[in-house]
């Protein structure tokens, strides 16, 4: 019997075939099985038929509903199984990962490390059998080494950033101790040796008919051998560490030298480091020469030289800056200084790291503070003074001052420049000055009395050395010998700020409170290229009413400073004073175009439009300056005047 009455009815072939899993309705087609149901109601046995048929269809739904659910829980299952080996085969694997990352990274490290190594290793010295005996093993004497060369770098003063020396240990000065086996540490020796650049000093201690003899060897490079008696060891070593040091450090062996007072040794050192293949060493080289012109020859055209040399091998070099503005300073090139220190600034901020973080702000500093006195900014001269607690600063033709009462006094402000000054030693020559300044301001007569006391301290400034047979016109001459008192010194010795500085306050005094024609021979004297003693020179043909000279001494200080506004507010005072109004109005607005910050260009303004009859005008000049300099009581005084008639 046909197993599928509703196939056989449409003739179909049922069941046969051989296919191996049932499918629920397999063989029953949707229209067929209408036809027959439609057949079954008039036919008895196709409806049994037909009824047996749909109750085994409906089994076999059953049984393969009940089998598809028991394969559906063994499929999760095993999914679960399968999730959680992927999951720990994901774990392992980035386990795997991070060990070899790991051990990766750390070569990184490592290598990276070794090839930045600038350090200091002194290995354990050969030694004799009896050294070692009483203590003083290999290792212990590379200890006493290492100490000594500690010392040394310790003693070296230089505001030179350790990141631009060729060998620079830093604080990395360590003794090796010699490692047994394959181990880390040995790893990193490898390392270092192979990338890295750090000095490796050896050496061996031998008895010979002589003493002792140490030989100390940076790499292969030896040190001439130091012998001696055995009972100086401590010396022998003393001198082999100094041969270890100006051999390995020999920038900072010419500063420890020139600290000790020995020129000669270290000049040489400076000269032989201009030919180096490293362009830090060679500019540095350069600076100390230059200050080695400055300080101990006072050669300010040979040391200028040096400090172009300088800037030629490293271009904004911002050490050659520094000592340029301080070279033109001491020369009296107020133009040359404004420029200098306007280039420190932006070399500073263009190339950071040529010394200290710390040295680099305070040469920012004191370039900021000496552009602003240039420009008559006292204001914020002042204000940058104060900062740091008023940390001393270059400043002028002084190396290290306090700038914030030098700013008030030329602001007009000479009870807080006093309070500011604090006590003064009367042999102190920077506070002596500074007094006299004061007062000046005030229109006291001390101001000649402080004055000469100046000039009484600075014949002891000499020179640290000499060299027989070099001239340049940049050296002291007899001039600057007569003016601090003819004291017998050598003039190629006397430093010539004493003329160029103070010269010019003296002048002054002695033509408000003195002998004019002194004053006036002084400033005769005074040489055509220093801006402060041009303007001072027509100060002083001003008072004697000689305007001739005065208009050319002006004229010659405008053409050193033609970026300065302070040679034409005094042209501008001098020539109000003769009644040359147009000529003084002239002056006061160049002078204010020139340092808008500056209060007397101002006040001069305003004094002008008074004789003109322009109270208006003249109270808002003052108005202007009031701000700038608040203190200054002649200029209250006016404005106040001005606001009455105006």
């Amino acid at each position: 019997m046909a197993e599928n009455p509703i196939g056989e009815l449409l003739g179909g072939e049922g069941e046969e075939g051989g296919g191996e899993g049932l499918t629920p309705g397999a063989g029953l087609d949707p229209t067929a099985a209408a036809l027959a149901s439609d057949a079954a109601k008039t036919d008895p046995e196709l409806t049994r038929r037909a009824s047996d048929y749909f109750a085994r269809q409906s089994r076999l739904v059953e049984i393969q509903t009940e089998h598809l659910h028991e394969q559906r829980s063994v499929l999760i299952s095993q999914l679960k199984i399968r999730r959680f080996i992927d999951g720990l085969r994901a774990i392992l694997q980035l386990v795997l990962v991070l060990v070899v990352g790991g051990v990766l990274a750390g070569l990184g490290v490592m290598a990276w490390d070794a090839a930045h190594d600038h350090g200091l290793v002194v290995e354990a010295f050969s030694v004799p059998p009896d050294l070692a005996a009483r203590g003083l093993t290999g290792q212990v004497v590379a200890k006493q080494v290492l100490d000594r060369l500690a010392a040394l770098q310790a003693q070296t003063q230089s505001m030179r950033a350790a990141s631009t020396y060729t060998n620079d240990w830093g604080s990395d000065l360590k003794v090796e101790i010699p490692e047994t086996g394959v181990s880390l540490g040995e790893a990193q020796s490898y390392l270092r040796a192979w990338l890295g650049h750090e000095t490796r000093i050896t050496g061996e201690i031998f008895e010979g008919p002589g003493g002792l003899t140490i030989t100390a060897r940076s790499g292969d490079d030896p040190t001439p051998p130091v012998t001696g008696a055995a009972g100086d060891l401590d010396g022998l070593l003393e001198k082999a560490a100094e041969a270890l040091y100006a051999r390995t450090q020999p920038y900072r062996y010419s500063i420890l030298l020139s600290q000790r007072g020995e020129m000669a040794n270290a000049h040489a050192i400076l000269v032989k480091l201009t030919t180096s293949p490293s362009l830090q060493e060679r500019a540095w080289a350069h600076i100390g020469l230059a200050g080695d012109e400055m300080i101990d020859h006072g050669d300010f055209g040979i040391a200028e030289e040096e400090l172009h040399e300088a800037l030629g091998v490293i271009p904004d070099f911002s050490p050659a800056y520094r000592d340029l503005a301080l070279s033109e300073a001491f020369l009296g090139h107020d133009e040359g200084v404004l420029h200098a220190m306007r280039s420190l600034e932006r070399a500073i901020t263009r190339r950071p790291g040529d010394v200290s973080r710390n040295q680099d702000a305070f040469s920012v500093r004191t370039a900021r503070i000496s552009i602003a006195f240039e420009k008559g900014d006292f204001t914020t001269m002042a204000q940058l003074s104060r900062q740091d607690g008023r940390a001393a600063v270059t400043f002028g033709h002084d190396v290290s001052v306090d700038a914030l009462p030098y700013a008030e006094v030329a602001d007009h402000d000479p009870l807080d420049a006093q309070a500011d000054a604090g006590a003064i030693d009367a042999q102190d020559r920077q506070g002596l000055e500074l007094l006299s300044l004061i007062a000046l301001e005030r229109g006291d007569a001390s101001a000649l009395t402080l004055t000469r006391s100046v000039g009484a301290i600075l014949p002891q400034i000499q020179f640290l050395g000499d060299r027989s047979g070099v001239t340049s016109s940049r050296k002291a001459d007899a001039t600057d010998v007569a003016l601090i008192g003819g004291q017998g010194h050598d003039s190629q010795n006397v430093h010539n700020i004493v003329f160029r500085d103070d010269g010019p306050y003296l002048a002054l005094a002695e033509a408000r409170f003195g002998d004019p024609a002194a004053a006036r021979a002084l400033a005769a004297s005074f040489p055509p290229d220093c801006y402060a003693c041009q303007w001072t020179r027509g100060d002083v043909a001003a008072i004697a009413h000689d305007r001739a000279t005065a208009e050319s001494a002006f004229a010659l200080a405008i053409a050193d400073g033609p970026d300065l506004p302070k040679a034409y507010v005094e042209r501008g005072v001098a020539r109000l004073g003769w009644g040359d109004l147009t000529g003084a109005r002239a002056d006061a607005q160049k002078a204010h175009a020139l340092g808008p910050r500056y209060a007397d260009p101002l006040k001069l303004w305003g004094d002008v439009l008074v004789r003109q009859g322009d109270w208006r005008g003249a109270k808002a000049k003052y108005d202007a300056a009031l701000p700038l300099a608040p203190h200054w009581a002649a200029l209250q005084a006016a404005q106040h005047l001005a606001q009455t008639k105006a």
